[in-house]
C-alpha cells in the first residue's frame, strides 16, 4: 500500500544519507594551479545539490559534477558547503617546473616559489650538483646574510662542487644550535669524521632524514639542498603560516 511504499522510500533516503560523501578527483586544500582558471571535478553521494562559494552545484544522477572557477588572485579561498557542513580550501597559482612533475619535491618547490624563496623557471634541475657559486645564489633568500663565508676553505673556488657534508656544515654554521651531540644512525658518518658535529646538529634540527647512510662525500643535488633549506625553523614557520590545513 501507499504507506508501506512511503516507509520504504523514507528508509532508502535515510540509508543514502548515512553513506554521504563528497570526493574530488584532484582538488584538495593547498592545491597549486598553473593559471587562475581552474576546474573542480568530483562525486557527491547521494547526488544532492550543494554549494561552491555562492553557486549552487547540481550533480548528475551518478553524483558527478564539474565546476569552473576563476581565481581572484595568486591565492584564493574556495568555500564548499555540503551536508550542512562548510570547509574552506586554499588554492594557489605558481609556475610549474617541467622536470618536477610527479617528483617528490614538486609540492614543496611550488610552495617555496610562491613565498619567493626560489625562482620560477621552465625546469628546476633537481639532480644538478651544486657549486660554491650556486650554493650562494640558492641560499641567499633563505638567510639574511650570504651563507658562503670565510670559514669555507674552498670559498675562492666558485666552480667547486659541494659535498653533502660541506653543504650541511655551511648551513649549520649560520644557526644557533645546542651543544648536545646526537648519536647518528648513519654508518658512513662515524665519530672523528670532520663534519660529524655539523651533521649531528643538522640531524637534531631535523634538516636531514633518518636513514642508515648519509653519503657525506657525495656531491649534493639541488633538490637535496633546497629540501634541507625548507626545513630550517624560520622557513618552516613561514610555510606553516601560509599553507595550513
Amino acid at each position: 500500500n501507499i504507506e508501506s511504499l512511503r516507509l520504504v522510500l523514507q528508509q532508502r533516503q535515510q540509508d543514502l544519507l548515512a553513506h554521504k560523501s563528497l570526493t574530488f578527483d584532484q582538488f584538495q586544500n593547498n592545491q597549486f594551479y598553473p593559471t587562475k582558471s581552474i576546474v573542480i571535478k568530483g562525486t557527491i553521494t547521494p547526488a544532492l545539490p550543494f554549494h561552491i562559494n555562492d553557486e549552487r552545484i547540481v550533480p548528475n544522477k551518478k553524483g558527478r559534477f564539474t565546476y569552473k572557477y576563476q581565481m581572484k588572485d595568486r591565492h584564493d579561498i574556495i568555500r564548499i558547503n555540503a551536508f550542512d557542513q562548510t570547509k574552506n580550501y586554499n588554492v594557489f597559482v605558481a609556475s610549474f617546473y617541467n622536470d618536477l612533475k610527479s617528483h617528490w619535491f614538486e609540492t614543496m618547490a611550488l610552495k617555496l616559489q610562491y613565498l619567493g624563496f626560489i625562482e620560477p623557471d621552465l625546469n628546476f634541475k633537481p639532480q644538478a650538483t651544486v657549486s660554491v657559486a650556486d650554493f650562494g645564489i640558492l641560499t641567499r633568500s633563505f638567510f639574511e646574510d650570504h651563507v658562503v663565508s670565510d670559514n669555507l676553505s674552498v670559498n675562492s673556488v666558485e666552480s667547486l662542487m659541494l659535498t653533502k657534508a660541506e653543504a650541511v656544515s655551511l648551513i649549520v654554521g649560520q644557526m644557533v644550535v645546542s651543544d648536545i651531540m646526537f648519536d647518528l644512525p648513519y654508518w658512513d658518518v662515524q665519530k672523528g669524521y670532520w663534519a660529524y658535529e655539523a651533521i649531528s646538529d643538522a640531524y637534531s634540527l631535523q634538516l636531514i632524514t633518518t636513514n642508515t647512510r648519509f653519503y657525506p662525500d657525495r656531491p649534493i643535488t639541488k633538490a637535496e639542498l633546497v629540501s634541507m633549506l625548507a626545513k630550517l625553523p624560520h622557513i618552516k614557520k613561514k610555510l606553516m603560516g601560509s599553507f595550513y590545513d
